[in-house]
């Protein structure tokens, strides 16, 4: 789940819920903002009247409720995953893989799923199917 959010929401997997809780961001259910708002490159801290778009993130498993949907509820990118895909990304790029390691065979065998199922979701919303 948090790969296919690093793949289709780049601009929210790269953010943490800790800095959304923190920082005020110009997001909308439909489209959430990549960097923070600033006032002369000061970052806005979120004002605690003001609570982040949780029920709308692409972070919370689609099985989640709406009103349960919190920080808690989120699956994000760990950093033990950022460096599995970052892995796979290396040995795709020169088109070797240690064979060996079984570890990396599934981990590739799992980010290459997502990554077709990350390219027949935006055929669909492209109408090219």
């Amino acid at each position: 789940m948090a790969l296919r959010v690093v793949l289709l929401h780049p601009e929210i997997a790269n953010r943490s819920c800790a800095d959304c809780q923190q920082w005020l961001y110009d997001d909308a259910p439909d489209k959430f903002a990549s960097k923070p708002f600033e006032r002369k490159g000061v970052r806005i801290p979120r004002p605690s009247a003001s609570k982040p778009l949780c029920f709308a993130c692409p972070k919370q498993r689609p099985d989640t409720p709406d009103l349960e949907r919190s920080p808690d509820t989120a699956v994000e990118m760990t950093e033990a995953g950022w460096r599995a895909y970052w892995h796979y990304k290396e040995c795709r790029a020169v088109g070797v893989f240690p064979h060996e390691d079984a570890i990396v065979r599934t981990t590739a065998v799992i980010c290459r799923d997502v990554e077709e199922m990350v390219a027949e979701v935006r055929r669909i919303k492209l109408g090219v199917i």
